[in-house]
């Protein structure tokens, strides 16, 4: 089937088009026609009627839903742990998507908050590491910090929505990214158009984690810092006055190297005065995030912002 059939690796695994081309072309026929139950053929279906047909629709059934290796719980689990380009989609599609819906959805549920973190924190070591995904790569983690603190703040019922939405659109994000590095020849031509689509889709998954670091800020949990960089220089400023800043450190956008990111420490920054520390911090208009160590009581303390546009 493989070698025959002409497909690409999407969202639920192998697709191919030319499959539902077929579907659309016997629709036309009226071979077939679309119910709210699913698509029939225009005469009651015999697998209703059939017990023969019957025991063999469930025998198939069974033979989807059973685990073939001691490491999955189904063929699907099984068809993604040998065949899939990415192992993702077995630990975020199979498990980890699963688990949050037990988790936020049963109130019975024996899955403990930090099973759950630990379940989504190995998937990041399932993503690809190809130079398409890495902005995929930054909002994944964003994700992954919100909704480890979401938990661990007890605040699942507030935002269990919202997380499962901003999951599917994340997968549906990483599937199209994956079609474009794992198709057949036939669909080349396609390449640029869903290059495209992807971006816009990494874009989109951008904004819903900004707009969710935003409303999970408004609430008591901690650890969660969104601003923008025009906001945090009078504070990294009055940290450096009252000798209370250690260093400051910003992570760049992927691939903008116009600038040299990297840690700003002491020997650094107390060489300058105000204005020049505050010019040299304004280059970091585009950075994604600031890590700012800071001096309380003698102690260090590390805080994380997320730098949003102003």
């Amino acid at each position: 089937m493989e070698d025959i059939l002409q497909f690409y690796w999407y969202e639920h695994g192998p697709y191919s088009p030319l499959i539902l081309e077929l579907k659309d072309e016997m629709k036309t026929e009226k071979i077939i026609q679309e119910t709210d139950k699913g698509l029939v053929t225009e005469k009651s279906r015999i697998i209703e009627h059939d017990e023969f047909l019957q025991n063999i629709r469930s025998h198939i059934n069974q033979i989807i839903n059973e685990s073939y290796s001691d490491s999955s719980a189904t063929l699907i689990d099984d068809i993604y742990t040998t065949d899939a380009p990415y192992r993702f989609y077995l630990s975020f599609k199979s498990r980890f998507a699963a688990a949050l819906d037990n988790f936020y959805r049963d109130p019975n549920t024996h899955l403990k908050s930090n099973q759950l973190i630990t379940i989504l924190e190995e998937t990041i070591g399932d993503l690809p590491n190809e130079p398409l995904f890495s902005n995929f790569k930054y909002n994944y983690l964003d994700f992954v910090e919100l909704l480890s603190a979401i938990v661990k703040a007890k605040k699942i019922n507030e935002f269990g929505d919202r997380l499962q939405n901003d999951s599917n659109e994340i997968f549906k994000t990483f599937a199209r990214g994956v079609r474009i590095l794992h198709h057949d020849p036939y669909y080349e031509t396609q390449v640029d158009h869903w290059k495209t689509i992807f971006n816009q889709a990494v874009s989109n998954v951008e904004n819903n984690i900004l707009s969710l670091y935003c409303d999970v800020q408004q609430t008591p949990i901690t650890n969660i810092h969104v601003s923008t960089l025009e906001e945090l220089i009078p504070e990294i400023l009055s940290l450096k006055a009252k000798k209370k800043l250690a260093a400051v450190s910003f992570l760049p956008p992927i691939r903008d190297e116009s600038i040299n990111y990297g840690n700003l420490d002491a020997t650094i920054f107390n060489r300058l005065a105000e204005e020049d520390f505050k010019e040299l911090l304004q280059k970091f208009h585009t950075a994604k995030k600031a890590i700012i160590d800071k001096v309380d009581n003698d102690n260090l303390n590390a805080v994380t912002y997320r730098i949003i546009a102003s």
